[in-house]
């Protein structure tokens, strides 16, 4: 699930993380990237580990929504959301927007 928060990010990752809850404070526009193991950078070095799923994508606030581009592991290339109400919330997976 990705949602907005008043000052950044919160992202809840069900299965194929090494993490569960991760949440970062950052300004509107400036992206950041996301692997199976939380914040990184896009450049990053990593081994594949077979008991996680191997993705990255970059997710930024953009008006009152999120916009993400999926760079390794998933089936979109972009995906974007607005919400009228705050916080906005949307469930993605490999595929792209979910329920």
């Amino acid at each position: 699930m990705t949602e907005t928060t008043e000052n950044g990010i919160r992202l809840q990752c069900e299965k194929g993380c090494a993490w569960t809850d991760l949440s970062f404070s950052m300004p509107p526009g400036v992206w950041q990237a996301v692997d199976q193991y939380g914040m990184t950078a896009v450049n990053r070095k990593r081994k594949p580990n077979e008991e996680l799923a191997n993705f990255l994508f970059a997710i930024r606030k953009k008006g009152n929504g999120l916009e993400l581009k999926g760079l390794e592991g998933t089936g979109w290339l972009e995906l974007s959301y607005t919400c009228g109400e705050q916080p906005c919330r949307q469930y993605i997976n490999e595929r792209g927007m979910a329920r």
